[in-house]
């Protein structure tokens, strides 16, 4: 019996993007009805996922940079797909400017914003030590996240991602159970996942407000460049610890449910066309990896 992959992915413009240690997939709907796939495997230098994958915290930073540059790039060739384009070539030079982007307003609204806020708390309202100035940021923290999800699935083409999100979630649940890849099969599986980077974004942001609170500073600016210093750190060591917890803990634990009760936002049900993309990405995986 063929041993169960861990695999990952994310959503697409009209797609699917799925992978495992050594490659991916990605399998987009055209405008003309027909689904265009595409397999790439991962290059395997000196540094690598093989290399790295037994070192505890490079490993973390590893993949989540990994996770962000293979997010973007897929993206992008979607779009290109999307345009009809029968040229695969995405612009390295845009994928680099749209990740910066990214991180930067991702930094403002959930870093700069929260320390805004808990920083005016502190000067005009009470004083606060390390432990509630923390505290307060975390939970602006997680208000923004909850609005800014509430505010992007407002958007109809959003829509349709979280829907896409969602099949794919259905086509990994199907996998790890055991399933025959099939519509019907894939219908009846649950549309949130325990390993979706929703519930790692929440783990990250109590590991975040514990973190912080725990170190001494003075001063606004140390205090914003301690965060954008330990993200990264904080980031693999979210990564490491929510990987006990699947190890050690049944996945019904309750910080687990918590994330796969945000994933109610992040995920939509998908009709069987976006399924159909989802088994189509997947077994594309599966069939030339073996």
């Amino acid at each position: 019996m063929e041993k169960i992959r861990r695999l990952g992915g994310q959503a697409v413009i009209e797609g699917i993007m799925l992978r495992d240690r050594d490659s991916y997939s990605i399998a987009v709907r055209e405008q003309g009805n027909e689904v265009f796939t595409l397999y790439e495997k991962f290059e395997q230098g000196w540094f690598s996922r093989h290399k790295l994958d037994h070192i505890p915290f490079l490993r973390g930073i590893y993949l989540l940079c990994q996770s962000l540059w293979l997010g973007v790039k897929s993206l992008g060739m979607s779009a290109v797909i999307q345009s009809g384009s029968k040229e695969m070539k995405v612009n390295n030079a845009e994928l680099g400017f749209s990740l910066i982007a990214a991180i930067v307003m991702g930094l403002t609204i959930f870093i700069l914003i929260p320390f805004g806020v808990a920083d005016c708390a502190e000067k005009y309202v009470f004083s606060l030590s390390p432990f509630y100035f923390n505290l307060i940021e975390g939970i602006v923290r997680l208000l923004m996240f909850v609005s800014y999800l509430c505010l992007i699935t407002k958007i109809p083409d959003v829509g349709r991602l979280l829907a896409y999100h969602g099949a794919e979630h259905k086509v990994i649940n199907a996998y790890e159970s055991g399933m025959e890849l099939n519509l019907a099969n894939v219908r009846g599986c649950k549309r949130t996942h325990p390993r979706c980077g929703t519930s790692f974004i929440l783990f990250f942001i109590v590991v975040t407000t514990v973190v912080f609170s725990l170190i001494p500073t003075s001063g606004i600016w140390q205090r914003i460049l301690m965060r954008i210093f330990f993200l990264p750190i904080l980031g693999a060591a979210s990564y490491e610890l929510l990987q006990i917890f699947n190890r050690l803990f049944d996945p019904g634990n309750w910080i687990l449910n918590l994330g796969t009760l945000f994933q109610r936002l992040t995920t939509r049900e998908p009709d069987d066309r976006q399924m159909e993309v989802a088994i189509i990405a997947l077994k594309g995986l599966l069939e030339r990896e073996n």
